[in-house]
């Protein structure tokens, strides 16, 4: 059975620290956001995800899509304009992980599934997160 991380509700740091945690900062760049009108799921390549409404379904440039609670998006998220959105660069914990691992994201019911090479991000508001090795390099800077 892979290692699984549990997000939590709560505000915070969710990971401990360990010395193969690292700081990263997400970088500027320009998405797509719809906010979700009624309840769902989102099929993502890491697993199925709950959609409530108003969570923001946003997508990138180069197809992929995530969900983002509406509770944390304005704090990951600014306007452009009506449609476009820009990442804030906000700082996060994360780890490379050597092995499969599973998140369990903080509505207790979506399972993301991470592969060995793929990064676990914590994001300091209680959330976690799985992004892939290849979209990790093109999203975060390492800062330590």
């Amino acid at each position: 059975m892979p290692p699984r991380f549990d997000a939590r509700s709560e505000p915070g740091q969710v990971l401990p620290d360990a010395a193969d945690l690292h700081a990263a900062r997400k970088r500027e760049f320009l998405v797509r956001v719809r906010f979700a009108a009624v309840a769902g799921e989102l099929q993502t390549p890491e697993g199925r995800v709950q959609v409530q409404p108003g969570d923001a379904i946003v997508s990138d440039d180069k197809g992929r899509t995530w969900r983002v609670s509406r509770h944390h998006f304005d704090a990951k998220y600014e306007r452009v304009d009506a449609e476009q959105f820009r990442s804030r660069r906000v700082e996060v914990r994360t780890r490379r992980m050597a092995e499969a691992f599973e998140v369990l994201l903080a509505d207790h019911r979506s399972l993301l599934r991470g592969a060995p090479g793929d990064w676990l991000v914590d994001y300091g508001d209680g959330s976690l997160g799985v992004v892939s090795d290849t979209a990790f390099a093109a999203s975060y800077d390492l800062i330590d």
